[in-house]
């Protein structure tokens, strides 16, 4: 099932619904459920129009790493920009020739694919908390730290962080 913009609004939506009565309560505030439910639509359209979120369904290619919110689509990394931080969103993450010699992915509440390019071999140090990494020799523990080799060749690190998502290393 993937994640559409309306599951998206609707979860950003009972959150800060949540936070604003929470906020009510111990703050003791008030105010009334209209001015509530209109200041929380414009803080998600806000949002929305940062990101770029209205147009989320498109397939979108980028060069070089860089933070991503609500992003869908493909990265190139390079030894010029070799980080890459995926937020909300699905990526599929590649690497240029020649490979950078130390890189690091991090993703948060998302899904991402990592392919090693032919011809290298990659240690990857890899730490997850509530999420998933999985290589081409088996899933990673859904808590804690792990080393593995993927491919055969040249050699590289990359560094692989997963809060709450699933990231795949593919050789």
């Amino acid at each position: 099932m993937g994640v559409t913009r309306t599951r998206i609004f609707w979860s950003i939506y009972c959150i800060l619904v949540g936070l604003a009565l929470l906020g009510k309560i111990l703050f003791r505030l008030e105010f009334s459920g209209w001015t509530m439910a209109i200041a929380i639509l414009l803080l998600e359209s806000g949002a929305f129009l940062l990101s770029g979120g209205f147009g989320m369904n498109r397939f979108r290619r980028r060069e070089g790493g860089g933070t991503c919110a609500f992003f869908r689509g493909s990265a190139r990394l390079s030894a010029q920009s070799p980080d890459f931080v995926l937020i909300l969103g699905d990526a599929v993450v590649d690497f240029s020739q020649p490979m950078p010699p130390r890189s690091s992915v991090f993703c948060l509440f998302g899904s991402m694919t990592v392919r090693v390019p032919e011809g290298w071999s990659v240690r990857a140090n890899c730490s997850s908390a509530f999420g998933g990494i999985t290589t081409p020799r088996g899933a990673q523990p859904a808590f804690g730290e792990a080393v593995c080799i993927v491919g055969d060749g040249l050699q590289a690190v990359l560094d692989v962080r997963c809060i709450c998502g699933q990231v795949n290393l593919l050789d």
